[in-house]
């Protein structure tokens, strides 16, 4: 939450514009509060399936979109160190 609002309150700063920028840190954002419902609604069956049905969306979503997002180094940078030690 930090983050994304140090985001809109300064701007983008190092060239990375508008949504491409903020997706990645909302996507984080939605996958922690929808993974924090998930217990706070296990006594409710409704609500539960509902939270988890959401959860799995905003997850799918996020792995779908880190590729092209500024979060990519995240995969990347490690495979890069393994391969200069191969």
């Amino acid at each position: 939450l930090y983050f994304l609002v140090a985001r809109l309150r300064h701007g983008a700063g190092s060239g990375a514009t508008g949504a491409f920028a903020l997706a990645p840190l909302a996507l984080l954002l939605v996958v922690a509060l929808t993974g924090l419902a998930l217990p706070a609604t296990r006594d409710w069956p409704a609500a539960f399936r509902l939270a988890a049905w959401a959860h799995q969306l905003a997850v799918v979503v996020l792995l779908v979109a880190l590729p092209f997002s500024e979060l990519a180094h995240v995969l990347v940078r490690p495979l890069q160190i393994g391969a200069r030690l191969v």
